[in-house]
Order: structure tokens, then C-alpha cells, then sequence
């Protein structure tokens, strides 16, 4: 079920013209950030907070139309936080990007 909905939330993230990027995803866990270079109060990063918005509504309403069962759509979850991030790659041997910071 949760491979399903990772490639459902795949699916949306792909459609939103790189205003969301996903960061990763493992172990029922979904982290995307909103165009990471967008300004903070800016136009864009409005734009793109309420593109993340719709991805979660859209992924929700879909799971539940799809008749996942409910056990998998209890444990859906998401936020927002609004701030600065530092992103890198991490590794010597397995590179890995992550985003970090109090936002996170």
C-alpha cells in the first residue's frame, strides 16, 4: 500500500513544474521542500507552498478513492514550515541529499 501511495505522491510532485522536490522517501516517510531557491516571502514561495498544499489534498482524496485502507490513510501526515534550509550531499562512499535545519 505504501509503495502504491509513494508512486502516487511520485506521480504529483513530477506534475508540479519543479515547485516541489522530493528529497526522500523511505520507511513511510515523504519529505518534499518548495523550490528551496525561492525567497522567503516572496510571490514564488507562496505559489509554491500552495502547490505542496494541493499535492497533499490531491494524494489524500486520490488514497481515499483508490480505497486504500485505512490504516494507510490514518497515518498520513503532513506540514509546512516556512524558513531558511541547508541542503548538501552527504557521503563519501553512498552519496545521499538531505535538507537540514530548524525548518526541516
Amino acid at each position: 500500500d505504501m509503495v502504491m501511495l509513494t508512486s502516487l505522491l511520485d506521480e504529483l510532485v513530477d506534475l508540479s513544474d519543479g515547485a516541489v522536490e522530493k528529497v526522500k522517501g523511505a520507511d513511510g516517510t515523504y519529505i518534499v521542500v518548495s523550490r528551496a531557491t525561492s525567497a522567503e516571502g516572496s510571490e514564488q514561495a507562496a505559489w509554491d507552498v500552495t502547490t505542496f498544499c494541493s499535492i497533499a489534498r490531491i494524494a489524500f482524496l486520490l488514497a481515499k478513492a483508490k480505497h486504500f485502507p485505512m490504516a494507510s490513510l490514518k497515518s498520513l501526515r503532513s506540514g509546512v514550515s516556512l524558513g531558511p534550509i541547508t541542503e548538501g550531499v552527504l557521503g563519501e562512499r553512498e552519496l545521499m541529499y538531505d535538507v537540514f535545519g530548524d525548518t526541516v
